[in-house]
């Protein structure tokens, strides 16, 4: 934004311009006190400071002062002016986007970083000046957001912000005295992760294609076929929900059937490093490969390119129309009390099916699921002791065993 055009100015009088652009004068309220007006082109308004002063000449030394200690932060790249919370939440969220772009995060990642930056917007007040928020500020964060939050996601949350004020630093947005000083929050267990029992999942199993066809005209039986698919797949591969969604034909290399059991059909995925949430491409091996086999069957699109789970236009399933039928299947099965249990559940029930029945070693799973080791000890170390519960009970009896169920075919 360009300088307005030199007028008089009735409130701002008696003017000295020591630099162009830069002068000292008088207010009609400053008292006979001298200020400092400088005009910042790149932000577009000036920049105003009383000097605290009647008299001249020590207004000008301070003025000068002022002004060769901020001529050179647009150069930087620094602000001049104090971003708000806003501006800060939104630079913030910009930098992060871009890091999507060089696939340093993925596009989930950013949406997660958008949601905990609106607890942090509503803490602070989006108008706020970031230049009047102290480090002492965020000691009040955790109880702010105890009412609406669990002590795991607070705990994200304040990671989050912890990085948007030391890239902030970085970029001279704050000083260090600005970092947020957090209050300690007591040792927690890893949330435990709900999934499908062996019986619900059979329930799931045996109601999800009765639901499908009772869907209301043909788009909607449509889209329910592609979603008891998608639900399957999951529970049978430990896909997480956003490399399901991302999963083109392209991935499938191979579906197996056994001969000794021909009603055991493997599937073999490759994911490529673009769709899966480490960036890094992976093997998954699952059962199930019938789902694709009458998902292939039944889809117009099925060249390398197209998406397994698109609609008819050719375009990924959203998650608006994966949610929009959660409630319904759910409640069709009859698991609608099991309000926890969503499409995420499915790979933590595949997890724990597998861990329970105890035929895989952990870092082939790991492997499988594209995770760590230590990542399953710690999520699922309530399936280990369960285990250990069920192993020292049985009895010798298969029919009075507790351990039976570990037999069940899942499907």
């Amino acid at each position: 934004m360009s300088k307005p055009e030199s007028k008089k100015d009735p409130w701002f009088y008696d003017v000295h311009e020591f630099f162009p652009g830069v002068m000292i004068g008088k207010t009609r309220n400053s008292g006979g006190n001298w200020y400092y007006r400088y005009w910042v082109t790149g932000e577009g308004k000036y920049q105003s400071k009383s000097l605290k002063t009647k008299n001249r000449a020590v207004a000008l030394a301070a003025a000068e002062e002022i002004y060769f200690d901020t001529r050179n932060r647009p150069r930087k790249g620094e602000k001049i002016f104090s971003n708000t919370v806003d501006e800060l939440c939104d630079w913030y969220l910009e930098e992060r986007r871009r890091d999507v772009g060089k696939k340093l995060i993925t596009p989930g990642r950013l949406v997660t970083i958008r949601s905990q930056l609106v607890a942090l917007r509503k803490f602070l007040g989006p108008k706020v000046k970031v230049s009047q928020i102290t480090a002492q500020k965020f000691l009040g964060y955790t109880e702010f957001r105890l009412a609406k939050a669990s002590l795991h996601t607070i705990k994200n949350e304040r990671s989050t912000i912890s990085s948007v004020f030391k890239l902030a630093l970085k970029h001279g947005k704050i000083s260090h005295e600005q970092l947020p000083e957090w209050e300690k929050l007591k040792r927690m267990e890893e949330p435990r992760r709900d999934s499908f029992t062996v019986l619900e999942y059979q329930q799931l199993y045996r109601q999800i294609r009765y639901w499908a066809v009772e869907g209301e005209g043909d788009d909607e039986k449509f889209l329910r076929e592609l979603i008891r698919d998608f639900v399957l797949i999951c529970a049978n591969t430990g896909l997480r929900y956003g490399e399901a969604r991302s999963l083109r034909w392209r991935h499938v290399r191979n579906i197996h059937i056994e001969k000794a059991a021909p009603k055991t059909v493997a599937v073999e995925l490759f994911l490529t490093s673009d769709i899966t949430k480490t960036d890094k491409s992976r093997t998954v091996v699952g059962l199930g490969g019938q789902h694709f086999q009458r998902r292939k069957k039944s889809a117009v699109f099925t060249k390398p390119d197209d998406f397994v789970f698109c609609v008819r236009e050719g375009i990924e399933l959203s998650k608006r129309q994966l949610y929009s039928q959660w409630k319904s299947m759910m409640d069709f099965v009859g698991l609608g009390d099991r309000k926890r249990l969503t499409y995420y559940s499915l790979r933590h029930t595949y997890a724990t099916f597998r861990i329970v029945r105890g035929k895989v070693h952990p870092q082939v799973l790991a492997q499988n699921m594209g995770c760590s080791v230590n990542f399953l000890e710690k999520h699922y170390a309530h399936v280990k002791t369960e285990e250990m519960i069920r192993e020292l009970t049985r009895t010798d009896s298969k029919d009075e065993g507790l351990y039976d169920f570990l037999q069940i075919n899942l499907e």
